[in-house]
């Protein structure tokens, strides 16, 4: 009896140490958990071609490749096809991008002159007046922005004053400063993908072998653990999918110009948990309503009706796939996960639910087994 009872002594007291140096490791590495848990994320995710990578490089006889290394692999594979799509978006972006802004001023300019928006905006009670004094307004930024170095003026004596002088080295240091912050959270993310591929599967069995599961228990949590950051990312980039293809056949309908570019923004949009789809979908709307109203607002509702459709039916149901979750509680959890703990709450609540459900599953395996022995 008293054996069992240090044991248990023995077993509080290391995971109270345990439960004290992680709740230490939060509060050091807090500035830097949205890099970390982006490293652990995409690296669940990448975890398959990681392990395909692995097997290909030591099918060859000769020598054994280490896991570092099909890491390296790996990330310089995903990294390189990722710079390629990046390049293809710049190189577009560049090329679109003075159609773009002169699009957007003469579109601003003739906003007024517009009857179509005019009565629809009267419709609502915004009178033409009103839409002059935005325009004047949109203009004067334009101008402040064009004259920002030196004020419009030509006069070296004005534009290399004191005042000036400071506030470009503020802005420089600025700049500095998150230049530097950027890049430091860019080499935490790359070292966290790369140490989760080598050696997260091993951390995962050791914690769990600290705690009073059984080897298939672990197991199973650890696979749950695994494939619900993968549903819950596939559920996002499936939505952002879906957003993307619906506004690009609209815009294709219309001729819009750009479409690619556009079709990028509202898929990172969609993509995003914080940001609304709605903004999305505001871009066609807003490119088609002064040449078809009629179009633009039927089109806003259905847009509407696919976003309330991906978020409340789609997302959920992707993230229970294959678990038997309620979707009632996955929704819940994703709410509920970015009021709580931001941007990475919609990767956090679900996560949270999926582990309940499965030790609940656990349980009542246990249960039913002792009643059936």
């Amino acid at each position: 009896m008293q054996t069992s009872q240090k044991k248990t002594w023995s077993s509080a007291i290391i995971y109270a140490i345990i439960g004290i140096i992680g709740y230490f490791i939060w509060i050091f590495n807090y500035k830097f958990i949205t890099p970390l848990t982006l490293g652990l994320i995409i690296a669940t995710l990448t975890y398959p071609v990681f392990n395909y990578t692995h097997k290909f490089l030591n099918q060859f006889k000769k020598f054994t490749i280490s896991q570092s290394i099909s890491a390296v692999v790996t990330l310089f594979f995903i990294c390189s096809i990722l710079s390629i799509f990046a390049n293809i978006t710049t190189q577009q972006l560049i090329h679109e991008l003075p159609t773009f802004t002169t699009r957007i001023i003469d579109f601003t300019n003739k906003l007024p002159e517009n009857t179509k928006i005019v009565n629809a905006a009267e419709s609502i009670g915004i009178s033409k007046e009103f839409l002059v004094q935005i325009v004047d307004n949109l203009n004067k930024q334009a101008d402040q922005v064009a004259g920002l170095l030196g004020n419009g003026n030509s006069n070296t004596d004005e534009v290399f004053t004191q005042e000036n002088i400071n506030n470009a080295f503020n802005f420089g240091r600025q700049s500095i400063n998150v230049v530097f912050n950027q890049l430091v959270y860019l080499i935490i993310f790359l070292l966290s993908w790369f140490n989760c591929l080598v050696y997260g599967e091993s951390w995962l069995k050791k914690i769990f072998s600290l705690l009073p599961f059984e080897k298939l228990e672990a197991l199973s949590i650890i696979d749950d653990f695994q494939s619900g950051v993968r549903n819950v990312v596939v559920a996002n980039i499936l939505s952002g999918l879906v957003h993307a293809i619906v506004c690009a056949i609209a815009m294709w309908i219309f001729g819009i110009q750009g479409i690619f570019i556009l079709t990028v923004v509202i898929f990172f949009i969609g993509v995003l948990p914080l940001s609304p789809s709605e903004l999305g979908y505001a871009i066609p709307v807003l490119l088609i309503f002064p040449t078809n109203p009629t179009f633009a607002f039927i089109f806003a509702i259905v847009g509407e009706l696919i976003i309330l459709w991906t978020n409340y039916i789609l997302i959920p149901r992707i993230i229970a796939s294959g678990k038997k979750g309620n979707t009632l509680l996955i929704l819940t959890s994703i709410i509920s996960g970015i009021s709580i703990f931001g941007l990475m709450g919609f990767i956090i609540g679900p996560l949270i639910i999926i582990f309940i459900q499965t030790l609940f599953s656990i349980l009542s395996n246990r249960i039913r087994t002792k009643e059936i022995l």
